[in-house]
């Protein structure tokens, strides 16, 4: 298995896992409706994690996002100020427990997912959400993808899916 990135404003996709098979053709035009399977040899599969975020990155105004490093030090700063809560208040820091406005269900379970995932892997400590897992939400998506939701200060995204972003994307 492998990975692809293919652009989120074309397909709607941005990280897919593919699989090769034997012999035969098996294309998914889930993602992207009427495109025809041609002439590949690729399966193409996002996760729900994958699925639930690539749909929320083309939503985002650019005037958010920066081609540029000149956000880097913004970017240091929230590092800083979400390291030195956890630091302090452990699983109890309040940039953990930020829940996205208006969520769907499978929302909310992202970014209690990415609480879990940033404790558990960066910081050593246990889990905050005993009814979310803490395995990597980001596992699916290329680092383009990665460094968008890390710098992206709109909202769209809780303080701990920016950082478990940035680190998964191996930042910091």
């Amino acid at each position: 298995m492998m990975a692809i990135r293919t652009d989120p404003y074309l397909t709607g996709t941005t990280l897919a896992s593919v699989t090769q098979p034997q012999a035969g053709l098996a294309v998914s035009s889930t993602a992207n409706p009427g495109v025809t399977p041609g002439d590949a040899d690729v399966a193409v599969d996002l996760s729900a994690s994958a699925q639930l975020v690539s749909n929320l990155l083309p939503l985002q105004p650019s005037s958010s996002l920066s081609d540029d490093d000149s956000d880097g030090g913004e970017l240091d700063a929230f590092m800083q100020d979400l390291k030195q809560q956890i630091q302090s208040q452990g699983k109890d820091a309040g940039v953990l427990g930020e829940l996205p406005n208006k969520a769907t269900p499978g929302r909310t379970e992202l970014a209690k997912q990415a609480a879990n995932y940033l404790l558990v892997n960066f910081y050593g400590d246990s889990s905050r959400y005993s009814d979310a897992s803490s395995k990597n939400p980001f596992a699916d998506l290329d680092g383009d993808s990665l460094s968008r939701i890390a710098r992206d200060d709109s909202g769209a995204f809780t303080p701990a899916e920016r950082a478990g972003g940035l680190l998964r994307n191996g930042w910091a």
